[in-house]
């Protein structure tokens, strides 16, 4: 019911023709690209999309099939009887209309807990598995256990009557000073572009 819903929604922008959602834009795509009607096409991007669910070790349910299938089968069939007005106003009603039973059927299908849909089910996948974020954080460990080997080290040498090796008084302080004006400007600025970068 709930996807049914769902895709009578996704039917009524489509009808509307003032602009679908992100996923049915794409299947649009495929179907100016192709023989495929839109709803077909919305079912071959879900299998597509469940292909990519294989390297993130994602489980389908009963509930992703369904979703697989379902909508675009109902997008497809309720594009044979809705109107496709040539006014402004009753096709602003379709979008309303549409994004509520949209809504409505996402509610209900939600609840039902028999599995994401596909495209849920990428995003939540991606989300689990962060390179990036578990790049830094081995880095940062790396940091941590280097941190905790040097000061042991500095434990044992005092223990041992060794004081730790200092830094000789004013090293690295001067430098700045020291170096040529066009040298610091230089500098300054290759660090600005880097911070440029890192941050894009």
């Amino acid at each position: 019911m709930g996807l049914w819903l769902f895709g009578t929604g996704e039917a009524m922008l489509v009808a509307s023709e003032l602009g679908n959602s992100p996923w049915v834009v794409l299947s649009e795509g495929v179907e100016v690209q192709t023989p495929l009607a839109v709803g077909v096409a919305t079912v071959a991007v879900s299998f597509l999309v469940l292909l990519m669910w294989i390297p993130l070790r994602q489980r389908p349910g009963l509930g992703t099939i369904a979703n697989a299938i379902v909508i675009g089968v109902a997008i497809d069939v309720s594009l044979l009887w809705l109107p496709e007005p040539s006014e402004l106003v009753p096709r602003y009603g379709l979008v309303a209309a549409g994004i509520a039973l949209v809504g409505i059927g996402s509610g209900l299908y939600l609840t039902c807990f028999l599995g994401p849909g596909p495209r849920d089910g990428l995003m939540t996948g991606l989300s689990r598995h962060r390179p990036v974020a578990a790049c830094r954080q081995g880095r940062a460990r790396d940091q941590r256990a280097h941190d905790g080997c040097a000061s042991g080290r500095d434990r044992r040498r005092r223990h041992a009557g060794v004081r730790p090796a200092r830094r000789a008084r004013g090293a690295g302080r001067g430098d700045g000073a020291r170096r040529p004006a066009a040298a610091r400007v230089v500098t300054g600025a290759l660090a600005r572009v880097g911070a440029c970068l890192i941050s894009t």
